[in-house]
């Protein structure tokens, strides 16, 4: 079934401008994750939640420390949509998708 999810991924590479860098594919990339929740949440809340937490965590304390500064935060494309729903809202500029 994983090689399902990842075909659905590998599908969606052409609807942004750069490959999986898409509505589409961050659509798909969390009905995966949802699905890989359910197979074993306890191995999903270490491989993946807290992962991306702490991903998060370092974004905001870099952000917190180079305030009106740009910053380029270059992240593995399963990861968008974690940082979509954790970045917006928040006192940072997101640009995403990238164009």
């Amino acid at each position: 079934m994983d090689d399902g999810w990842f075909d659905k991924q590998m599908a969606t590479h052409s609807f942004g401008r750069i490959p999986f860098n898409s509505i589409e594919f961050d659509t798909i990339t969390r009905a995966k994750y949802e699905w890989l929740e359910q197979l074993n949440p306890r191995s999903f809340n270490f491989r993946w939640k807290i992962r991306n937490q702490i991903m998060i965590e370092r974004v905001r304390n870099t952000v917190n420390s180079s305030q009106g500064k740009k910053i380029l935060s270059i992240i593995g494309a399963d990861h968008n949509y974690i940082f979509i729903d954790e970045i917006t809202g928040q006192d940072i500029e997101l640009k995403y998708p990238l164009r």
